[in-house]
């Protein structure tokens, strides 16, 4: 999947879990491809496992077979500047939707 994708939910995981496993990927400890038995280790339940790939595809950062994206490199790669906007390019990707429908830069309840 990628970020361009528009007609998709998106799949629930706790936002913790999966800035963690970024966090992971930053500091070479996932393999790749990421798969559920890969996250085993580090006590991921296969059920979790699921929720957190699916997210992980959904925002882009790995494909079908649970490998790496250009997406996904690049956070790996981004130095502590730009790991935020980086981050923030991969969000606005993925939800480019929602962002379109909302500006979240205006005041809630005010009019486009």
């Amino acid at each position: 999947m990628s970020p361009e994708t528009t007609e998709q939910e998106a799949p629930y995981a706790y936002p913790n879990a999966v800035l963690g496993l970024i966090h992971r990927y930053r500091e070479g400890a996932l393999p790749d491809p990421i798969t559920p038995s890969a996250l085993k280790p580090f006590g991921i339940s296969p059920n979790n496992a699921h929720r957190l790939l699916g997210a992980l595809g959904f925002l882009g950062l790995i494909d079908d077979a649970g490998r790496s994206t250009g997406y996904f490199e690049r956070l790996r790669r981004a130095g502590a500047e730009e790991y935020l906007a980086a981050l923030a390019d991969v969000l606005r990707a993925a939800y480019r939707p929602v962002f379109e429908a909302v500006d979240p830069a205006r005041r809630p309840g005010r009019p486009r």
